[in-house]
């Protein structure tokens, strides 16, 4: 089963970078193909495409939930752009992904929003330990997948 992640953040946004922080580990622990979305991940859609992944998760902060929280999120009957910051709402996004993957799901990390403002490239010790619960969220969630 190919499996692919995409994480959504800005990595200078202090907390907004918890998706990448989080891509890098599942990166390094092998078995899923990481893009790095950034701030525009429907930049990423076309490699998604070319990859033709089984699944995806997309992670990104959220700021609905309480900090340090991190939660499968069914996002499909929100209000458009309720859980991102970013240009694309993540409903739409994922309608994009749907077009050649049937299994999409929605990984939210609970931030502060003022842990987001301002130039900042470090995650809050809060941030790093929703790493470390994603982290094992993932790992929990791809032993359910064989």
């Amino acid at each position: 089963m190919k499996k692919a992640l995409l994480t959504i953040g800005n990595t200078f946004r202090g907390d907004d970078g918890v998706g990448y922080a989080l891509g890098e580990e599942i990166s390094a622990r092998g078995g899923w193909e990481v893009f790095h979305g950034e701030d525009c991940p429907e930049n990423q859609v076309n490699l998604l495409r070319k990859n033709m992944p089984d699944i995806v998760v997309i992670v990104d902060a959220v700021l609905g939930l309480d900090e340090g929280e991190v939660q499968f999120l069914d996002v499909a009957n929100e209000e458009m752009g309720m859980f991102s910051t970013h240009t694309i709402p993540v409903q739409y996004l994922i309608q994009f992904i749907h077009d050649f993957c049937e299994s999409v799901v929605f990984l939210g990390i609970g931030v502060k929003y003022e842990n987001m403002i301002g130039i900042n490239p470090e995650l809050s010790d809060a941030a790093k330990e929703s790493v470390k619960k994603g982290v094992e969220m993932i790992c929990q969630f791809e032993e359910m997948l064989v």
